[in-house]
């Protein structure tokens, strides 16, 4: 009798400890993990508040010797745009920095475009004019095209947010226009001319560079995007407009934003050619 009494009681203390057992599973448990979560948030809160206090200890705001050398900056940029006060001059001086590099480096034909390639402007060197032309209209022109439309578009541009932010003088404005050269020449004698292009006073920028390696010619085209002050209102103005999603991204965490800029560093890097072909590259 006492041995069923101890089984029972026995069953009693296990069942109990079941039903604890699931209610603690399906009731506690769940409590704990969060409990858990909590504290591991809260201590990677407390973490970056610690962070953030040693930054802003050190944070030092724009003194005027660092205001002095942003505007030492837009001032040396604005001298270095050329300034015509009309674009026909600009184009004309493209054309005539074009021809020198041109005969400089060895270009056998080479001809100027406009617009869109069946205005063509000039030729500046003479000798196979008539074959780079028709290779431009007859299978270039869609390809020069989308170029065009590429560089006419001002917000393509990788520096609008440096112009959009400079303070002209008044009456100055400006402007930005597409043209293209189209080149036919031995192979070295193209690469020079590509990397000469932006060395003159047009401030050019490479949008679109087409080249077809060939004997004892090759051919190219490439579509250029020139910076200009002008005196005049033209359709080659740069207006930028405000948006949303399409400016540079910035972390305002960055470690490098709270760091004091020095006023004494100037980037000063002198212009160097491209090796000659088949010259070791050191």
């Amino acid at each position: 009798m006492r041995t069923g009494k101890l089984g029972r009681a026995l069953l009693r203390v296990l069942v109990v400890s079941a039903v604890l057992a699931a209610f603690g599973a399906f009731d506690w448990y769940p409590t704990i993990r969060d409990l858990g979560r909590l504290r591991l948030e809260r201590n990677d809160i407390e973490r970056k508040t610690r962070e953030y206090a040693v930054m802003a200890s050190r944070f030092a705001s724009v003194d005027d010797e660092e205001e002095q050398a942003f505007s030492r900056s837009e001032a040396a940029l604005l001298r270095s745009l050329p300034l015509a006060e009309r674009e026909g001059v600009w184009t004309g001086l493209f054309i005539s920095e074009s021809r020198t590099w041109a005969r400089k480096d060895g270009i056998r034909s080479a001809r100027c475009l406009i617009a869109p390639p069946k205005t063509e402007l000039e030729d500046i060197e003479t000798g196979g004019g008539a074959l780079l032309a028709n290779w431009i209209n007859c299978w270039q022109a869609n390809a020069i095209t989308e170029a065009f439309a590429i560089a006419a578009d001002s917000g393509r541009s990788p520096w609008r947010g440096t112009f959009a932010g400079l303070h002209l003088s008044p009456g100055r404005r400006l402007s930005s226009r597409p043209l293209a050269i189209a080149l036919g020449a031995p192979l070295p004698a193209l690469l020079d001319f590509v990397n000469h292009i932006s060395w003159g006073t047009t401030r050019l920028e490479i949008v679109r560079l087409h080249l077809e390696p060939g004997a004892p010619d090759s051919r190219a085209w490439m579509v250029v995007r020139g910076y200009f002050l002008s005196g005049y209102p033209s359709a080659w103005d740069l207006r930028w407009e405000k948006s949303l999603g399409d400016d540079l991204l910035i972390d305002p965490d960055s470690p490098l934003l709270w760091q004091k800029v020095d006023p004494g560093f100037i980037y000063l890097e002198e212009k160097r050619a491209l090796a000659p072909a088949g010259a070791p590259p050191w």
